[in-house]
């Protein structure tokens, strides 16, 4: 088990970072709130790549086959993701998506019984919120005490996946105007986009790219989230 990584942050994405640790590269999934600390950090750094410190969450299943790591800043932060992965139907990405608040906000919404704003969170929706309070309510209280004020809006992470699905586009040949006509049109016709990866996916569908040109296209964006 990957209990932390220390080394160099070398890229951060909607969804995931790149921690260089010896030279090798680990892609590591991390919470939206997450994202955008490693982000001021990477920001602060003035183009050289800061070493961090990440708390790892390490996760295969029979469902998932596929090796995950999740990452945090601190110890409190990986047991509150692993009490939410314990209800049903919340997967990692989908719980790292809906994370846009830090750890003791979401906690108190768990606590107070607050199924309005969990079910604002991106990916949740009234019924899995009803269902984190059904199963998590009494469980979470040290987590809601943590400390940090309640926000009263959403953060726009879908604007971020937009402008990571806009560039790769770009690159893949559509002028700025058909990227952004491409995009608009998945986002209507394409429910629950979770990572840029997916949009770009759906953009070139609705475009009517040929089933193979497509599978083409989406390699061509891999690395994208």
């Amino acid at each position: 088990m990957i209990a932390y990584l220390e080394g160099q942050l070398i890229e951060v994405h909607p969804d995931h970072i790149v921690v260089d640790v010896g030279g090798v590269g680990y892609e590591v999934l991390v919470p939206y709130f997450v994202k955008r600390r490693f982000e001021e950090k990477l920001a602060q750094a003035h183009g050289a790549p800061p070493r961090v410190k990440v708390i790892t969450l390490y996760r295969v299943s029979a469902q998932n086959p596929k090796p995950e790591l999740i990452g945090f800043e601190t110890v409190d932060e990986r047991i509150f993701f692993e009490k939410l992965l314990t209800v049903s139907g919340v997967g990692a990405a989908r719980a790292a998506r809906a994370l846009v608040y830090p750890v003791p906000t979401v906690a108190a919404f768990i606590e107070d019984g607050n199924v309005e704003q969990l079910a604002r969170l991106p990916g949740f929706g009234r019924r899995t919120a009803e269902k984190i309070v059904a199963e998590l309510r009494g469980k979470v209280l040290k987590e809601a005490l943590l400390g940090e004020s309640h926000p009263t809006e959403l953060p726009s992470f879908d604007q971020e996946i937009d402008q990571e699905a806009l560039a790769v586009l770009r690159r893949l040949g559509f002028s700025q105007v058909e990227a952004k006509a491409a995009i608009q049109a998945a986002r209507r016709t394409t429910k629950a986009i979770e990572s840029s990866e997916e949009l770009v996916q759906a953009a070139l569908r609705a475009q009517g790219a040929p089933r193979g040109e497509l599978s083409r296209l989406g390699k061509d964006s891999d690395g994208t989230r």
